[in-house]
């Protein structure tokens, strides 16, 4: 009896600092790695909390995603003209334009942009796209079986063999002279 209480035990181990730093990275890694393939899916609009977990997680160790190529410069001509024309107005005491500040000020660094959400391929959620993927191939399935059909299988319309028919009285006791 004590022999069998000790082979249904659940073994413990004990693990060190090291390896229970590696676990919780793999954890952390898989679960990031689930929710960018459901992002990359599209159809579904995800919750940002999900890319918040990537971006913070592709922080702490560094994302494994090629560097985007840095843009261009962007031009100075238009930005300086229309400082100098913010810079002289303010001088001279006229009014100072909003749009030409705003260009200056710049947006607010701590704020993210905020995520688009996609068009959803015009339909209203998943059940309805779901619905019109099943009609169509419902639909299509008439037209599948039409091209399986060999040219045996093609039936044969039954036309009236005109050189048969001909010479002979109708009903109605006309005769058809063809």
């Amino acid at each position: 009896r004590v022999e069998m209480e000790e082979t249904k035990r659940v073994p413990t181990y004990s693990l060190d600092e090291a390896t229970k730093e590696a676990v919780s990275f793999i954890r952390d890694k898989v679960r990031v790695l689930k929710m960018q393939r459901a992002m990359k899916q599209g159809v579904v609009v995800r919750p940002r909390q999900q890319q918040m977990a990537v971006d913070k997680f592709n922080a702490r160790t560094g994302s494994q995603e090629p560097l985007k190529p840095k843009l261009g410069a962007k031009r100075g001509r238009s930005m300086s003209v229309a400082a100098e024309d913010a810079f002289a107005r303010e001088r001279s005491g006229s009014h100072v334009s909003t749009k030409s500040t705003r260009a200056l000020s710049g947006r607010d660094a701590s704020r993210d942009r905020t995520m688009s959400v996609g068009r959803g391929e015009g339909f209203k959620d998943v059940n309805q796209k779901l619905r019109a993927v099943k009609l169509s191939k419902i639909k299509s399935r008439s037209r599948a079986r039409e091209a399986k059909r060999g040219e045996g299988d093609r039936a044969i319309p039954n036309l009236m063999p005109k050189h048969l028919f001909s010479g002979k009285v109708n009903s109605i006791g006309k005769r058809d002279r063809r």
